[in-house]
């Protein structure tokens, strides 16, 4: 008795399974299509050794076929690929109608389907899996901290690029300035701070804006005529703030050589800054001499610690003689 029970079960498992995966009612066998079942070992053991019974949490319900002359689930999915056929103007849909669509909403979306499917490219070969974050198809990740930066972050519009090639507190600097937030004493007016002399300390001529202290002070502009010359590069134009930061867009040359550039750049801004905190609270006075020496150095420690095979001499570097770097 306990061995039918133990069938009754078994069989109703089965038949539930097969429903739900749309597979057809077959009538399953007994207990001999079972060799390699463990039959009752004794009076202790009253039931078969499987799965489906022997410690199983699993509750059985009573299986249900599909009435007589009805299809399984499965069935109703098996003409599927059948509809879409390759007609004279293209790929065309077939439908098997039990009502055809009538309301406005149920047409629009009868389009929207049929567009989609018959615009749709197939491809040649087997499927497999794309990671579409990333343009090679392939899992990374940097391509999900790139997108997730973008869905937490708001986008600044700032053309800025960070380098890796100085050091980060260099990245920070240029970073703010762009955006103006360096603490210059037009900033601070504008923050209700009170400076008794506005004025730039390294020229004396003009309220010490960014731009001012940057671009167009009589330091500045000497410096930056210094680089044109020195990177030979077209001469160096700023009109607003963000434009010192792609100095080395401006001019052509391979990705390696822009980003030597931009290292250049970025050393020079550095070097103004740190003349112009000099002068402020130290009451050290600027030469233009002086700090072309200072932003040859910088550039060529960052280059030397911070690039691989960086194989460049101090005289090379000094006459911008990049073959070495292989740019």
């Amino acid at each position: 008795m306990a061995i039918n029970n133990a069938k009754v079960l078994h069989d109703q498992e089965r038949h539930q399974r097969d429903y739900q995966a749309g597979l057809p009612y077959v009538e399953h066998s007994g207990w001999t299509d079972y060799p390699n079942l463990p039959h009752p070992q004794g009076p202790s053991d009253p039931t078969p050794h499987c799965p489906e019974a022997v410690g199983s949490s699993f509750i059985p319900i009573p299986y249900q076929p599909p009435p007589q002359g009805e299809s399984s689930p499965l069935d109703n999915y098996r003409d599927m690929f059948e509809r879409v056929v390759d007609g004279p103007n293209g790929l065309e849909l077939k439908f098997l109608w039990i009502r055809l669509p009538s309301v406005a909403a149920e047409i629009s979306e009868l389009n929207i389907l049929s567009d989609a499917i018959v615009r749709y490219e197939f491809g040649l070969g087997a499927d497999k899996w794309a990671w579409i974050l990333d343009s090679s198809g392939s899992f990374s990740v940097s391509s999900v901290k790139e997108k997730t930066h973008r869905l937490m972050f708001s986008d600044l519009r700032l053309d800025f690029e960070w380098n890796n090639w100085f050091p980060i507190k260099v990245n920070f600097l240029v970073w703010r300035l762009i955006q103006d937030k360096l603490p210059t004493k037009a900033a601070l007016n504008r923050r209700n701070v009170i400076i008794e002399d506005n004025r730039c300390k390294m020229c004396g001529d003009e309220e010490e804006s960014a731009l001012h202290l940057f671009a167009s002070c009589r330091i500045a502009e000497q410096i930056w005529e210094f680089i044109t010359r020195w990177c030979r590069i077209k001469q160096v134009l700023v009109l607003e703030l963000k434009d010192l930061a792609n100095i080395h867009k401006c001019n052509r040359g391979s990705h390696r050589w822009k980003k030597t550039v931009n290292l250049v750049t970025q050393a020079t801004i550095w070097v103004i800054w740190r003349s112009r905190n000099e002068a402020v609270f130290e009451g050290k006075q600027p030469y233009v001499n002086r700090m072309k020496e200072e932003i040859k150095m910088f550039g060529y420690m960052w280059l030397k610690s911070r690039v691989k095979n960086a194989n460049i001499s101090w005289e090379n570097w000094c006459n911008f003689d990049l073959i070495s770097l292989g740019v």
